[in-house]
C-alpha cells in the first residue's frame, strides 16, 4: 500500500507503530511516499528495533542502503525462483519427447527389417540369369547371303559382352547410370537426384524417375513388372544389391545391352543396330551407338522420321555425356555431333521385300513342320535358301508392271481418300470418287495458301493406313494430296512436306471408269480428274514410262513426248485386278 505524505512529522511513527504490531516494514522514500512491504519480520530485526526504542533513537526519514537492498533482493528473487522452478520441467518434457522420438525410430527401424525380410522371401530367383539364354529371332537368308525374312514374337539378337564395342558400352554407361562401375547396385546420390526431379514431373505431369541404376534395370527387366509401387521398388534394390555380389559387372552390362527395349521391335542393342542403320554392332560410328543409348529414356520421344529433331538433340547430349565420362575424344565427339542422323525404320517381322513375301511364307511353313513353333519364333534359326534376290526382283517388276498397264486401260476409279470427308476411311477408291470434294473452306486447308496441309495430311494418311486403303509397300509410289487444280495439270503435295505437280498429259488415261468394257468422256482438263483435297498414288514420270498403257492410236504410239519437269509426277491406282 502506498499513500501521501501529508501528516504532521511524527505520523510516520504512529504508522510505523502500527505496522510493527502488523507484521508490517515502513519504507520512506525520497519523494516522501511511503511503501508497506508485508512480510515476516525476522527476530534480528524485532530486536533491532527494540532496541532503537529504549535508545531513544530517532528514527531515519528512509532506509539505510542495505535495508532497500535486501529489498530489491527480494523482490527480484521471485521471477528467479520461478524460472528455477520452471527449468526443471522443461528438462522433464524435452526427455519425453527425446525417449517418444527414439522409440519411434527404434519402432520405424523395426518395422522397416521386419518388412525388408518379408518381401526378401517372396524375390524372384535372380540366379535363373547366370544362364541367360533369350529367345531369339530367326532368320532366313537368300542364296547371295541377302536376308529374306524373319521370324520371332520379339525381334532380338543375343551378342555376348567381348563382342560389344567400347564405344557402344560407354554410350549406355554413360547415359544409364554413370557411376555404374562404382557403386553395388544402388546410387543414394542418384535415387536423391531423381526425387527432386520429380517434383516438377508431378507438376507437368511427366512420367515420374526412380534414379535407378542398371543394375536395377536388369532386376526390374528379367524379374519384376513395370509397375511403380514401393514394394515393387524396394523388391528391385535388393535383388539389385544381391545380383552385385554374384555377378561380375560384364555379365550385368550383357544382361542389360541384350534386353533393353530400343522400339521398333528391338529387344536389344544389336537388334537395334540392324533395325535402325542396317549394320551389325561392330559397324557403327560414334553417332549411331549414341542414338541408340538416347533411346533407352523412351523411344517413342525419338523417332527417327517424325521426331527428327529431338533425336538428333538427344544423340547431342549422348555424345556430350560420354566426352565428359571420358569415352571418346573431343575430335570424336565434334565429328559425331555434326553427322546426320541416317536412321531409318526397318520393315515389319516377316519378309523383307515383297517380291518375297509368298517365298518367305512357304518357309516359314516348311521350318514349323520340320522342327515346331517354338523353334522358329523363339529358337534363333539361321535358314540359308537357294532364291536369288535379282530373279525374284525382276519377277516381281514384271508382274506389277502388266498388273498396272491392264488397269490403266480400263479408266480412273477414283481418289483413295479426302481431306474433310467424314468416312473416306471406310471408302473404297470408287465410293471416295462419289464424295464431294468438301467445301472452300476445306479446299482452303489443302491448297497452296493453307500453312497446315502437311498436318492435315499426315492425320489422314494414318487414318488411311490403319484402314488398309493406302501401303507403304508400292514404292516407287507414293501417296500425295491434291493442293491445287489447273487445266493444265495439278500441283500435289507428300508427307514430307516436298510439293511436285501432274501434268495434264499424265492424266490422259484417267477416263471415268464405268464398267470393265466402258469408260468415260476423253480427259481435256485436270479438273475432269482431280480436286483439291484429294489423296492418290503418285509416281515419277521417269519411272512411270514402262507402265504406260499402249494405244492402238498410231499417231499417239509414235508420239515423242517431251521432257518431263524434275518434279513432275504421273496419276497411278491400285490394280482392280488380282491373280486369283
Amino acid at each position: 500500500a502506498s499513500m501521501q505524505s501529508g501528516e504532521p512529522e511524527d505520523a510516520p511513527k504512529n504508522l510505523e507503530d502500527d505496522a510493527e504490531d502488523a507484521g508490517d516494514e515502513i519504507v520512506l522514500g525520497r519523494d516522501d511516499r511511503a511503501t508497506v512491504s508485508r512480510g515476516r519480520r525476522t527476530k534480528a530485526d524485532r530486536d533491532h528495533r527494540a532496541g532503537a526504542k529504549k535508545a531513544g533513537a530517532k528514527k531515519p526519514e528512509k532506509l539505510s542502503a542495505p535495508r532497500k537492498s535486501e529489498f530489491d533482493v527480494e523482490t527480484a528473487a521471485r521471477p528467479a525462483r520461478e524460472g528455477e522452478a520452471l527449468f526443471p520441467l522443461l528438462v522433464r518434457l524435452a526427455g519425453m519427447g527425446f525417449a517418444i522420438a527414439a522409440f519411434g525410430v527404434i519402432a520405424a527401424a523395426a518395422f522397416a527389417g521386419w518388412y525388408l525380410n518379408q518381401l526378401s522371401q517372396d524375390l524372384p530367383d535372380y540366379q535363373v540369369l547366370a544362364e541367360y539364354a533369350p529367345p531369339v529371332t530367326t532368320r532366313v537368308y537368300a542364296g547371295d547371303g541377302s536376308l529374306v525374312a524373319e521370324f520371332a514374337r520379339e525381334r532380338r539378337l543375343f551378342v555376348p559382352i567381348e563382342n560389344i564395342p567400347e564405344h557402344v558400352k560407354a554410350a549406355f554407361v554413360s547415359t544409364e547410370d554413370k557411376t555404374f562401375y562404382e557403386h553395388t547396385g544402388i546410387d543414394m546420390r542418384g535415387i536423391a537426384r531423381a526425387q527432386l526431379s520429380n517434383v516438377g514431373n508431378i507438376l507437368s505431369g511427366r512420367r515420374l524417375e526412380g534414379g535407378s541404376t542398371i543394375t536395377q534395370q536388369v532386376a526390374k527387366n528379367f524379374l519384376l513388372s513395370s509397375e511403380q509401387r514401393i514394394d515393387r521398388k524396394l523388391k528391385e534394390m535388393l535383388i539389385a544389391r544381391k545380383m552385385e555380389t554374384a555377378f561380375t559387372k560384364g555379365h550385368i552390362l550383357e544382361l542389360y545391352l541384350n534386353e533393353i527395349y530400343l522400339g521398333n521391335r528391338s529387344y536389344g542393342v544389336a537388334a537395334a543396330a540392324l533395325n535402325y542403320f542396317n549394320k551389325a554392332l561392330d559397324e557403327l560410328t560414334i553417332g549411331e551407338a549414341a542414338y541408340l543409348a538416347g533411346l533407352a529414356k523412351g523411344p517413342s520421344n525419338y523417332h527417327p522420321v517424325a521426331n527428327e529433331d529431338a533425336a538428333v538433340s538427344r544423340r547431342n547430349l549422348v555424345i556430350r555425356r560420354m566426352l565428359a565420362q571420358g569415352g571418346i575424344s573431343q575430335a570424336e565427339a565434334d565429328e559425331a555431333s555434326a553427322q546426320p542422323l541416317g536412321a531409318v525404320i526397318a520393315p515389319p517381322l516377316g519378309a523383307r521385300d515383297w517380291t518375297m513375301e509368298y517365298f518367305a511364307e512357304e518357309v516359314r511353313k516348311q521350318i514349323v513342320d520340320l522342327y515346331g513353333v517354338e523353334a522358329l519364333y523363339d529358337g534363333g534359326l539361321a535358314v540359308r535358301t537357294s532364291v536369288d534376290p535379282r530373279l525374284q526382283r525382276a519377277a516381281g517388276d514384271a508382274l506389277r508392271r502388266w498388273l498396272t498397264t491392264y488397269d490403266l486401260r480400263h479408266g480412273w476409279r477414283g481418289p483413295l481418300g479426302l481431306i474433310g470427308a467424314e468416312d473416306e476411311t471406310d471408302a473404297t477408291p470408287d465410293a471416295a470418287r462419289d464424295e464431294p470434294a468438301g467445301d472452300a473452306d476445306d479446299a482452303a486447308e489443302a491448297g497452296d495458301a493453307s500453312e497446315d496441309w502437311t498436318t492435315a495430311f499426315a492425320t489422314k494418311l494414318k487414318a488411311l493406313r490403319g484402314a488398309r486403303i493406302v501401303s507403304d509397300d508400292l514404292a516407287p509410289w507414293r501417296p500425295a494430296l491434291v493442293l491445287g487444280v489447273e487445266v493444265e495439270g495439278a500441283s500435289i503435295g507428300f508427307e514430307d512436306g516436298s510439293q511436285g505437280a501432274i501434268p495434264l498429259a499424265q492424266l490422259k488415261w484417267a477416263r471415268e471408269y464405268i464398267s470393265a468394257n466402258e469408260m468415260g468422256e476423253e480427259v481435256t482438263s485436270a479438273k475432269d480428274v482431280l480436286n483439291p483435297g484429294e489423296i492418290v498414288y503418285a509416281v515419277p514420270v521417269g519411272l512411270a514410262v514402262a507402265e504406260a498403257p499402249s494405244t492402238k492410236d498410231e499417231d499417239a504410239a509414235n508420239e515423242t513426248p517431251a521432257p518431263a519437269a524434275p518434279n513432275a509426277y504421273a496419276l497411278r491406282q491400285p490394280p482392280g485386278v488380282n491373280g486369283d
